[in-house]
């Protein structure tokens, strides 16, 4: 797998240093209603403008998970009750079975004694 990611990161860096080796050329920015012009190259703001994409739909895939993690919050919860609720019923059945065991085995000494 990691492999595989190098495979691809390696031709995506190549190819944004080539776009940004081309692109030198600054480009003005006009923030419409702020009084404001910026001089940037265009890498910088195609570089930008795809971190901006990232971010956003980022940000909106962790926001649209939630009620899956919430889910799966709740599941873990309830397992490590359960998991708790075996391993006591596990501990009862172990002491009774000590106690059986115990009657048993008593009953047969005293039984074999009446034979004898």
């Amino acid at each position: 797998m990691r492999f595989l990611t190098w495979i691809i990161a390696i031709p995506v860096a190549l190819i944004i240093v080539i776009f940004a080796i081309s692109n030198r050329t600054p480009a003005l920015i006009d923030l419409s209603p702020l009084p404001f012009l910026i001089d940037v190259p265009i890498w910088a703001i195609a570089v930008g403008a795809v971190l901006f994409g990232i971010i956003v739909g980022s940000t909106v895939r962790w926001l649209l998970d939630h009620r899956r993690r919430l889910l799966a919050n709740s599941r873990a919860k309830k397992l490590k009750s359960a998991e708790k609720e075996i391993l006591l019923l596990r501990r009862k059945i172990a002491k009774l079975e000590k106690l059986e065991f115990g009657k048993t085995s008593q009953i047969n000494i005293n039984n074999s004694k009446k034979f004898s």
